[in-house]
């Protein structure tokens, strides 16, 4: 009877563990994960001729949320999401790239045709998510 006890016991006690072990294992997966966030969105840098554009998507707006090129000019933007998926698309240039947590994501390109240009969030995340937009400026 002792025995039987015991054993319900320590069956009992390790599964009330067990949960937490779990959620520990996920969180050090979530950390071996996180990409390191730039710490000034928006920062603009020229790297072997080409204007290197920062671009964070976080909810619900992006930063920056105006970029201004020149016409000719080669262009990579260096974009990201700091919470959840979210998209990128300038219809006008062909671009649409989903933003991932964690993942930086190089867009090259040449800044042609001068005008305005509108960029928003092509994946849903939520109530605000109308309000993800922005615009480049090619002069």
């Amino acid at each position: 009877m002792k025995k039987t006890l015991c054993l319900i016991l320590i069956i009992f006690l390790l599964s009330a563990c067990s949960p937490q072990l779990v959620n520990v294992e996920k969180k050090l997966e979530i950390q071996e994960k996180v990409f390191v966030i730039p710490d000034n969105p928006g920062r603009v840098t020229f790297v072997e001729g080409v204007k290197v554009i920062q671009l964070e998507a976080r909810q619900w707006e992006f930063i920056p949320n105006e970029i201004v090129l020149n016409q000719g000019e080669k262009v990579r933007i260096e974009a990201y999401s700091s919470d959840i998926l979210h998209g990128l698309e300038i219809k006008a240039l062909g671009i649409d790239e989903k933003l991932e947590p964690g993942t930086l994501t190089k867009i090259e390109f040449i800044a042609e045709t001068p005008g305005t240009y509108d960029f928003r969030s092509s994946q849903y995340s939520g109530v605000g998510f109308n309000n993800m937009k922005g615009k480049i400026i090619i002069e």
